[in-house]
Order: C-alpha cells, then sequence, then structure tokens
C-alpha cells in the first residue's frame, strides 16, 4: 500500500488506471541481469496458462553536474 500511494502521490493520480500493474521485489532472471540498450520479460503463470509480456528501451542522456 506505501508504494501504490507513493506512486500515486507522485503522479497525482487517485487509481491506476485500466491495465497498469505495479512490479516490486526480485524477480529471477535466467543468465543474469546486466546493463543493455533494452530490457525485455515474461511472467509467465502455470496455474491459469497466461503470461505478461513487458519491453522498453533505454535512452541514457547526458549527465548534467
Amino acid at each position: 500500500p506505501d508504494l501504490i500511494q507513493g506512486y500515486l502521490g507522485a503522479t497525482g493520480a487517485t487509481a491506476f488506471a485500466e491495465g497498469h500493474v505495479m512490479t516490486c521485489g526480485t524477480v529471477p532472471a535466467i543468465g543474469g541481469i546486466r546493463p543493455s540498450q533494452h530490457f525485455e520479460m515474461e511472467l509467465h503463470d502455470p496455474v491459469l496458462q497466461r503470461s505478461l509480456h513487458h519491453r522498453y528501451e533505454v535512452q541514457v542522456l547526458p549527465e548534467v553536474a
């Protein structure tokens, strides 16, 4: 609940929009996790036989200090 309230407070939203999810904690990764220009994952539920797929691209910004 604290994480959800922190997100909602930071965005000014009053609830998650339909279709949104929040993942927290450690998700096991085959082969480990290392730096990359993109990230792709899948969470599979073997009981209900359904999966969540997620992918994003990374754009490295210049350091401003």
